[in-house]
């Protein structure tokens, strides 16, 4: 998946840069195209992605010299290395099994120069859509426990699971319980350290996070697993709820519920012709809930 949408129409970048590994080169010549610094953007992006020192592939842009810049010194095995901020090339010298290496390049000249611009990536996307509601949905769902929403479009990897923390941290910088999450190195014992203190943490996985991301689907993923894991950890009460439903009969309802307002929508949905009398917190087998008296 690429995020580079545009390069601009620019004349290549031509190099002339030392080379190490043997007394016999000493210069190489090379020049990167659009084309080329497009690849070199991209294999700079999974090296960081899976936090690789470097990502290689074969090249033949490369011409190695002698001293003099004009001697051409034969090599087999060329290759582009690309590391998270840089590249260089190598090879190895013909017939003989020394390896020769370019002095590295900031791939940040590369971007200046062709004015790179890169599409928003599904995480820049949804932090800008969510930036006024601390990278969660809204606060104040059932009894005001907040909620935080960690993005990970390049999979479940320590490092990003880390990563999507420390924003956590930093939009809730004044929050003083959050510095004791700062603590776990392992990243799920982050995470489990925010839920014990009182965050509903959502994870969307890799294949929800792609190019042209619906928000609005995101969200509604997220308010669903928030909501999913606050009912799941919340403690329920038992109440009994007595309903009329004609004036002969009347209705006791028996539920487990967060509160009196929880265990009257249950019954209100269970008995939508009926009119809610009372809500009890009761014992259950005691009240003898077990139907219409």
């Amino acid at each position: 998946m690429s995020n580079v949408s545009h390069v601009a129409v620019r004349e290549p970048k031509q190099y002339s840069v030392n080379v190490w590994g043997d007394d016999q080169v000493a210069i190489v010549k090379f020049e990167i195209s659009d084309e080329t610094v497009m690849q070199i953007v991209e294999l700079s992006k999974l090296a960081a992605a899976l936090d690789l020192t470097g990502v290689s592939r074969t090249s033949w842009l490369t011409t190695y010299y002698e001293d003099d810049e004009e001697t051409e010194v034969r090599t087999e095995a060329p290759e582009l290395v690309v590391s998270k901020e840089g590249f260089y090339f190598q090879a190895m010298l013909r017939h003989d099994d020394v390896m020769i290496q370019s002095e590295e390049q900031p791939i940040a000249d590369l971007v200046a120069h062709f004015e790179v611009e890169e599409a928003p990536s599904p995480m820049s996307k949804i932090q800008a859509a969510f930036a006024d509601i601390t990278v969660g949905y809204e606060k104040g769902l059932r009894d005001a426990m907040e909620s935080v929403v960690l993005a990970l479009g390049d999979g479940v990897l320590r490092s990003k699971l880390n990563a999507a923390v420390d924003t956590v941290l930093d939009a809730c910088a004044n929050n003083d319980q959050l510095v004791e999450v700062n603590e776990p190195d392992d990243p799920l014992g982050r995470v489990q350290a925010l839920r014990d203190l009182g965050f509903a943490v959502a994870i969307w996985t890799p294949d929800e996070l792609h190019e042209g991301v619906d928000i609005s689907v995101l969200q509604d993923l997220m308010v669903e697993r928030g909501s999913s894991y606050i009912d799941s950890t919340r403690p329920l009460s038992p109440f009994v709820v007595v309903l009329r439903e004609d004036d002969l009969h009347s209705i006791k309802f028996a539920c487990q519920a967060e509160d009196p307002e929880h265990a009257q929508e249950q019954a209100e949905n269970a008995y939508p012709a009926a009119t809610v009398l009372s809500v009890v917190e009761a014992d259950l087998e005691a009240a003898g809930a077990t139907g219409t008296n």
